[in-house]
């Protein structure tokens, strides 16, 4: 018997250190631990003891939390976790649905648009539909959100790069293809927002690198995979005789370094056709001669 109360106790002390949303779930196994001791044996002071002040932690982790609709009496409140003890479902915590998504999609957006900086927990949380609670029941910071949502990015691309650098299309057409692609994606965002926003890794990396290092690792991880991509299609050319490059890696980063560049260029002069024509520049990087440089 001394083994679950022990055990209901230790998630009562781990909960004074955790975010809300994680003390709430740690204060809901130790009510749900001591309740089932008090099932067996309904005289067991200790366990009424825990459980009593468990369900009161529980009240006060929801009012911290604050995620709609959970505003409510806190007689009202007790009766329903005393219902997610005694059925084992967790009425309290919120549905999980598409809000995570929807606070990345949300974050990316206004950072792109804007800043890092200027994007607060407040505005990302308006823009979702979500409250406070709810972006910290999936994320302790700004900071990993931002993390999470750059990696979602790249997720949702990731099926769109390996399209445009298919080995089944020829090696200096998948740079042509790619830079079509951004140009296009960019000029359609520039009649929606009125601005050309470039590359949001650039963008948000370039500005939070000397003081988030978290942001600044996913930014370096993304590029490297990106990189990679640029790397195949440059070792490919070499290969076919197209373009002499035995150092495909060394090719590459300079390639990718030039294009962002003019991205950044791009996003501040806000002249979509800067890209455009970056299509040539990328030939002549690359050393192609102008006979064999696939045509715009």
């Amino acid at each position: 018997m001394e083994g679950p109360l022990v055990s209901a106790t230790k998630y009562l002390l781990a909960a004074e250190h955790e975010q809300p949303s994680i003390a709430l779930r740690h204060d809901l196994l130790a009510a749900k631990i001591s309740y089932g001791v008090l099932e067996r044996h309904p005289k067991n002071e200790s366990a009424r003891s825990i459980y009593n002040f468990a369900v009161a932690r529980v009240v006060h982790d929801v009012d911290r939390t604050d995620p709609e609709p959970w505003r409510m009496s806190a007689k009202k409140m007790k009766i329903i976790v005393d219902r997610s003890v005694k059925t084992g479902r967790n009425a309290l915590m919120p549905r999980v649905s598409d809000m995570k998504k929807r606070l990345t999609d949300a974050a990316l957006d206004l950072m792109w648009e804007n800043s890092y900086g200027t994007t607060s927990v407040d505005a990302i949380c308006e823009r979702a539909g979500a409250k406070k609670g709810s972006f910290y029941y999936f994320f302790k910071s700004k900071s990993e959100l931002t993390a999470a949502a750059l990696e979602a990015e790249w997720n949702k691309n990731k099926t769109n790069m390996d399209a445009l650098f298919s080995p089944t299309v020829p090696p200096l057409e998948r740079f042509d293809r790619y830079f079509d692609y951004v140009h296009d994606h960019l000029a359609k965002l520039q009649e929606k927002c009125g601005s050309i926003l470039g590359c949001p890794m650039l963008s948000i990396g370039s500005e939070v690198s000397t003081q988030d290092q978290g942001v600044r690792a996913i930014v370096e991880r993304i590029w490297d995979r990106k990189i990679k991509y640029f790397e195949s299609a440059i070792r490919d050319a070499h290969a076919q005789g197209l373009i002499v490059a035995p150092d495909s890696e060394a090719k590459a980063r300079a390639l990718f370094a030039c294009y962002h560049g003019t991205l950044a260029q791009a996003r501040i002069q806000n002249d979509v056709e800067l890209l455009r024509d970056f299509k040539q520049v990328a030939m002549d990087v690359l050393g192609v001669k102008h006979t064999q440089a696939v045509s715009s």
